[in-house]
């Protein structure tokens, strides 16, 4: 399927995580929930050892929450196990074998990674040409180019496995990371790219800026913006405005270097070299 809007991508994509994400739920956290209108049946439930909360909606209607007495473990665990193993090699063998093997170890800078991408800052004279050879091509989806750009190639189409350049040729010319899903960069175009997790698209958009993230990190500076949620509490729905915190420097998955700015994993062997080290913000370029 071809998608044609956002929100045709993130659709399709919801679709396959939904599968990896039943393979591997935890129904030991599942419970019983059911609504009761006799006092009587209530005080019973309550007295029974599998019992958890309950909550009052309104005179003869109450909401009680119990424990399982039994769990039958039937989610293929060893399955979603094996897929995320399986995307851990890829994304690796990519990196070191391909990406490093291509245009050497010290000239490529990986500035942020998640599940299944990768932005770098390469160093090279023609970036094109040096995807054009090699081990590299094989890698890579090369359908979404416009159809004129010598990269153009659909043999690759599609396929699982092969990374696709999400900008379509266009440069990155500035990075922002700071935290894990929280980071902005812009192109030569001078288009801004913003991602916040957990903050509403339409104040991502219309209140916050790439140069709120560069002000962010060089000046330890959070941001906070007001937002409207759609809440439910004891079964009445209910509009909320909040101020939440929607630019912050800091990142627990992390130790930052003593330039303010790199950062290593967890168990680095250079941490010991460098006392300045604190768990804090991410990479910019």
């Amino acid at each position: 399927m071809n998608a044609r809007s956002e929100f045709d991508k993130d659709f399709y994509k919801l679709m396959n995580n939904s599968v990896f994400g039943k393979l591997m739920e935890n129904v030991r956290d599942r419970m019983r929930a059911s609504l009761e209108t006799k006092w009587d049946r209530v005080r019973k439930m309550i007295a029974n050892p599998t019992f958890i909360d309950c909550t009052v909606i309104k005179e003869e209607l109450v909401f009680v929450e119990m424990q399982q007495s039994t769990v039958k473990f039937d989610k293929a665990i060893f399955a979603g196990a094996s897929i995320l193993d399986q995307s851990k090699i890829l994304m690796y063998d990519f990196h070191y074998n391909t990406i490093h093997s291509t245009f050497g170890g010290n000239n490529v800078q990986l500035l942020y990674c998640d599940t299944d991408s990768f932005i770098y800052c390469i160093r090279c004279d023609d970036l094109y040409s040096d995807l054009c050879f090699g081990s590299i091509q094989g890698r890579l989806d090369l359908s979404s180019y416009p159809q004129d750009h010598r990269l153009y190639n659909v043999a690759n189409k599609k396929v699982v496995g092969k990374f696709k350049d999400e900008l379509d040729g266009k440069i990155i010319t500035e990075f922002v990371g700071l935290s894990s899903k929280l980071y902005s960069f812009k192109t030569c175009q001078r288009q801004e790219v913003k991602k916040a997790k957990g903050v509403n698209r339409v104040v991502i958009n219309r209140e916050m800026s790439f140069n709120d993230y560069k002000t962010c990190l060089n000046e330890s500076i959070e941001f906070y913006r007001q937002m409207n949620n759609i809440v439910s509490s004891n079964h009445l729905i209910r509009t909320v405005q909040m101020n939440k915190r929607v630019l912050f420097n800091f990142d627990d998955k992390r130790v930052i270097k003593a330039d303010g700015k790199g950062t290593y994993s967890f168990g680095h062997y250079e941490i010991v070299n460098d006392s300045s080290s604190s768990s804090s913000s991410s990479s910019s370029s």
